[in-house]
């Protein structure tokens, strides 16, 4: 109960006491004068605490307190004040609100404020979630209307059952609004340019989901216009059909294309198919011809086991690899050589290129075939041209490198003989001698005969110079072994077969074979590491490489000297294992010595800082062919050294 004016409000007191609505009585001051157990529960403050206190100090928020303000002068004033707003918690959380204010006292008493608070949060909550979704459905409206009318194809969506365009792209033209207009009759209107089975009256009437139907109209201009038709139905949550959606394509000018393709196809010099399922499902007239067949009917009715029997017995195994591969989902190589022939008729040489593609909606692999048989059969002409190219060029030297040992040993073996003759005579005299000394005692002069015989054959001499003989005759018999066997070894050296190489035995030969073309200019000292294991290659073109990365580097290393020009220059010829391959370094003995580190060695393409020789053949032999580096340093503009990096193991088919 309060004091003074307000106990009029007894009677009531258990109306205000049990109102769900929360309920406070400030006096003209703002001050608290009497709140119900409401309030308590919205605000938190029990009437002992709010008692005489202000109210806007209590539950109005300071960026409020004007406005709490400015509802307690207009109801003092007289008004009846509703307004929603803000309020605060005694937690200090806010509170939205519906305030109700009416004024209170009379009759001279002193002049009080009737509030009356109801908590809308949940209201404001709800009607700002219904806000933003109204805000997100124009939006997504604007969205899928952009995209709509920014798709190539024409795009409409009809209700149910009126067949009433709801939505419809730029695109829909009048062929597309005949078919919704035949709908929208109920089918009863007779348009020839319109079919009682089309696809959108299907989707709507029956619930049948289209997808590619092929109709042709009549263009404006009676030209015939090919369309592909989609289209399917638009169900509620019950599953009853509302609506169907379809799209419309102009393929006009696709078909037109295609026809021309197939045109281009069929008169094309390249074998081009489409294999699934491991049968010809597309065959041009060259295809068909390769695999012997008269024309695509005859190419299609050939089985896989058929296909396959054509096939070269060493390319069978790749092919069922490559299909197993590609049906485990794994990387298959679209490009490879393969080599068939149809019953009765010559083998041949096809160089293969794959694609997958799409055929009647299922993968499928589009082959290209083109015939490489007289190209094969030239490179291998080539091949052995360039092999007896080699073997020529080597035999100039070989024929000097055989004829200085085989001189050697004549030379030596020509003074033996002569030697011989005079060792013999020096025999027979020293035996005359001997019976001489042993009828007569003139020991004297007999010493003074025999010392005058020795002078006179040369013994001295003949005792100096016969074992130098016998170790150079003996030498160039070694060198004649070793040059027979450094041909040997090159000789086995076939261009275009793979195989390993031991890359220090190749060196060893390629120097002992070509003395001829350094042995004037440099001195050749080899630093062949036994580490170095054999490498996978192709032997015959990487031999050719290595020859003239050897000689040309020799002689630019040769033009390239510095300072004393008198003094002759060693060329170091170093392999080391490095990095899983094998590192050949050619160069003067000092950059060799000196780690090469400024040298630089491309991968992909010919370095910038190479010698002339690397931009052309060498070059793709190395870094092509076999995936390897190759680079160079120079010095006063010159090359000093060259460095090759080869891999252990060549890279599959592919090169």
């Amino acid at each position: 109960m309060i004091e003074g004016p307000l106990s009029r409000v007894d009677p009531t007191n258990d109306l205000f006491e049990a109102n769900p609505l929360a309920i406070v009585i400030i006096g003209a001051d703002d001050r608290i004068q009497r709140l119900n157990p409401a309030f308590t529960e919205l605000f938190g403050y029990t009437e002992y605490e709010a008692r005489h206190r202000r109210l806007s100090d209590l539950i109005v928020p300071t960026e409020r307190r004007d406005e709490g303000l400015e509802i307690n002068r207009r109801t003092l004033a007289g008004d009846r004040v509703t307004v929603e707003s803000v309020r605060r918690h005694k937690d200090g959380s806010a509170i939205d609100v519906a305030i109700t204010t009416v004024p209170f006292g009379g009759d001279g008493d002193e002049s009080a404020i009737y509030i009356v608070y109801q908590d809308v949060s949940d209201r404001v909550v709800a009607d700002a979630e219904r806000t933003r979704l109204v805000h997100q459905l124009r939006t997504e409206r604007a969205w899928l209307t952009a995209i709509l009318h920014s798709m190539p194809i024409g795009v409409v969506a009809v209700e149910a059952p009126s067949g009433r365009v709801v939505l419809s792209s730029d695109r829909v033209d009048e062929r597309v609004r005949a078919c919704i207009d035949h709908l929208a009759e109920g089918g009863h209107r007779t348009d020839p340019t319109v079919e009682p089975d089309c696809p959108i009256v299907r989707a709507l009437r029956s619930g049948e989901t289209v997808n590619g139907d092929i109709r042709e109209f009549a263009g404006p201009d009676d030209r015939r216009m090919t369309f592909s038709i989609n289209a399917s139905p638009i169900r509620d949550g019950r599953g009853a059909i509302t609506g169907s959606v379809a799209s419309f394509e102009d393929i006009t000018e696709q078909r037109r294309l295609e026809a021309s393709y197939r045109t281009v196809v069929d008169k094309s010099l390249q074998g081009l198919g489409i294999m699934q399922d491991g049968r010809v499902v597309f065959a041009n007239a060259r295809f068909s011809g390769f695999l012997g067949c008269q024309d695509e009917a005859e190419a299609k009715a050939l089985s896989a086991d058929a296909i396959v029997a054509m096939f070269h017995p060493d390319d069978r195994e790749a092919a069922h690899r490559r299909a197993r591969d590609r049906e485990a989902g794994r990387v298959v190589d679209h490009e490879y050589d393969i080599r068939f022939s149809p019953p009765g008729r010559p083998m041949r040489h096809f160089r293969a290129f794959t694609t997958v593609v799409t055929h009647d909606g299922r993968p499928a692999s589009q082959v290209a075939l083109i015939d490489t048989t007289e190209q094969v059969a030239l490179r291998d002409s080539l091949r052995e041209a360039r092999h007896l190219e080699t073997l020529g060029q080597l035999s100039t030297g070989l024929s000097h490198e055989i004829n200085t040992p085989s001189q050697y040993v004549g030379d030596n073996l020509e003074f033996l003989a002569e030697s011989w003759a005079d060792v013999a005579g020096f025999i027979t005299e020293i035996r005359g001698l001997e019976r001489h000394l042993r009828a007569s005692d003139a020991t004297v002069s007999a010493a003074d005969a025999l010392a005058g015989t020795l002078d006179r054959f040369e013994v001295d001499y003949l005792a100096q110079e016969v074992p130098h003989a016998l170790a150079a005759a003996k030498d160039g018999n070694r060198r004649i072994a070793r040059i027979v066997s450094a041909m040997k070894t090159l000789a086995s050296l076939v261009p275009g077969e793979s195989g390993m190489l031991d890359l220090n035995a190749t060196i060893e030969a390629l120097v002992m074979t070509s003395r001829h073309e350094w042995e004037a200019a440099a001195d050749v000292l080899l630093d062949l590491s036994p580490a170095v294991e054999p490498i996978g290659c192709r032997p015959g073109e990487l031999c050719r490489a290595l020859h003239r990365i050897l000689l040309s580097t020799i002689d630019r290393v040769r033009l390239a000297r510095t300072g004393d020009s008198d003094r002759r220059p060693t060329i170091v010829v170093r392999t080391r294992p490095v990095d899983g391959g094998v590192e050949l370094t050619v160069g003067n003995e000092g950059t060799v010595a000196s780690g090469f580190c400024s040298c630089s060695v491309s991968r992909t393409g010919a370095p910038a800082n190479c010698p002339d020789f690397v931009a052309s053949d060498v070059h793709d032999i190395i870094a092509v062919l076999h995936r390897g580096a190759l680079g160079c340093a120079t010095a006063d503009g010159g090359v000093v050294a060259t460095r090759v990096w080869l891999p252990y193991d060549r890279p599959g088919e592919s090169q």
